[in-house]
């Protein structure tokens, strides 16, 4: 289940200012398949295999796998400065989504400033915040990004779980970017220290190992 709602707060308003202010809340909320056995894939009061069971379409299993709620402000604040902030509470079932853990509830916030230098050069920075109790604890991150309309974009990030309950375990994941972009296709090199986990990028995720060293990634569209 998921849904979304988007406002935009009226232009030249008290709270819109000169540009208008774009506002967007949105939930999500997954759960396992509600299951029903069937009696020939009982054996010994013991159930086996992956098709013996029926499912009810509009009904959810009892396994919360991820929850998220969350909201995002984004407003220009003139020619030169635009802001994004955004908050979200997830619930995370880091045992079944991952074979190992428990379930992870954290908040996370951020921000997204961009300064615009000139019409093609511009800098941009980010900054978020994970505060959890369970699985590796808080952590934070930030980013610095300097880009050439349309082709060159150069950035600095650090990833650091300070809030990990092993002090060798507090470490940095510092990373280097470059990319460049040739009509529909974007060729970007990165050098620095990836943690093993899940990676999402534009709603795709996959899993990662943990890494140290030079990467390359060629994306196009046709």
């Amino acid at each position: 289940m998921q849904g979304q709602i988007n406002y935009q707060i009226p232009k030249k308003s008290l709270f819109g200012g000169k540009y208008g202010t774009d506002l967007t809340f949105n939930y999500s909320r997954f759960h396992s398949i509600d299951k029903n056995i069937v009696d020939e894939a009982i054996i010994n009061g013991t159930p086996y295999g992956t098709d013996g069971y029926t499912s009810s379409f509009f009904k959810f299993g009892k396994e919360l796998l991820y929850q998220d709620f969350g909201f995002d402000i984004t407003r220009k604040l003139n020619k030169k400065w635009k802001l994004a902030l955004s908050y979200n509470y997830i619930d995370y079932n880091l045992l079944l989504l991952q074979g190992h853990g428990e379930m992870v509830h954290l908040h996370h916030i951020s921000s997204d400033v961009t300064y615009r230098i000139t019409d093609k050069h511009a800098i941009r920075t980010e900054i978020h915040a994970l505060f959890t109790k369970e699985d590796m604890g808080d952590w934070a991150y930030a980013m610095i990004e300097y880009s050439i309309s349309p082709k060159w974009f150069f950035s600095i990030g650090d990833q650091y779980n300070y809030g990990n309950d092993l002090d060798e375990m507090k470490i940095h994941y510092y990373n280097f970017s470059v990319a460049y972009v040739i009509g529909t296709t974007r060729i970007a090199a990165n050098f620095g220290k990836t943690k093993e986990g899940i990676l999402c990028i534009g709603g795709v995720c996959r899993a990662v190992p943990a890494s140290y060293g030079v990467g390359l990634n060629v994306t196009t569209k046709f």
